[in-house]
């Protein structure tokens, strides 16, 4: 097992909301399944039944979540569930896509729900979700740690001519790519993100609008590593203005 250095922080999946549901339904799927049987009721012995299922079931999903543990070191991550535990250097995590989701009711905010889902180098897939306390700083912690490691190594693979891939879009030294779609470096006008989307607008575009043919239009959910995708991107154009990768 890798020595991955200090505890800095350790995170438990929350399964309180399942309890909530869990057992008071548990409660009340025996009630009437011992009511039916007792009046011999066959609709209270069914629905009894059938709310015990789906009360044990969500009991057992709880159980699952509470077992869902990461602990962040200093040189990387472990990442537990209920059947195994994995060591992962910094250097062994492959990838984090995140896909957040804000939440509005009658055009008032009620939440954001947060997902980030992890792949090592050795396929282990790990997922943190709301079940997380401050999950929205766990993740960010984790694609900064993600950039830290693999941006060197990225442009190093640029500044050799090599394609550098995130998801569906694709860089190299004539531009960035996605589809059929090709938008060069000297035609960039800028990137941004507006509800989720990456938006990749080529110089001569209207503002505000999405023109096709000329701007590439991406889910950020679809894309690994957002954070160090971004910072690449900020260094090849600044490399092209004339300051140093």
């Amino acid at each position: 097992m890798a020595d991955l250095g200090p505890v800095l922080s350790e995170h438990r999946g929350s399964p309180l909301l399942y309890l909530l549901f869990g057992v008071p339904g548990l409660a009340l799927g025996i009630y009437a399944l011992m009511q039916g049987v007792k009046a011999g009721a066959v609709e209270y012995t069914s629905t009894g039944a059938l709310i015990l299922v789906a009360a044990i079931a969500t009991l057992v999903r709880g159980k699952l979540i509470a077992a869902r543990k990461l602990i962040r070191h200093q040189g990387g991550l472990v990442l537990a569930d209920q059947w195994r535990t994995h060591t992962v250097p910094w250097a062994e995590l492959a990838s984090i896509r995140q896909h957040i989701v804000k939440h509005y009711h009658n055009g008032i905010p009620t939440g954001t729900t947060r997902t980030y889902y992890l792949i090592t180098t050795g396929g282990v897939r790990f997922t943190l979700d709301n079940h997380f306390k401050k999950v929205e700083n766990l993740g960010d912690d984790i694609q900064l740690q993600v950039t830290r490691v693999q941006l060197p190594l990225i442009l190093q693979q640029f500044k050799q001519g090599e394609t550098v891939k995130f998801g569906g879009l694709e860089y190299d030294r004539t531009g960035i790519s996605y589809g059929r779609t090709k938008v060069a470096w000297a035609e960039l006008d800028g990137l941004h993100i507006e509800r989720g989307i990456l938006k990749i607008q080529r110089r001569g575009d209207k503002a505000g609008k999405f023109i096709k043919g000329a701007t590439v239009l991406v889910n950020v959910s679809t894309l690994p590593n957002l954070r160090l995708m971004m910072e690449f991107i900020n260094r090849v154009r600044a490399a092209l203005k004339g300051a140093t990768v």
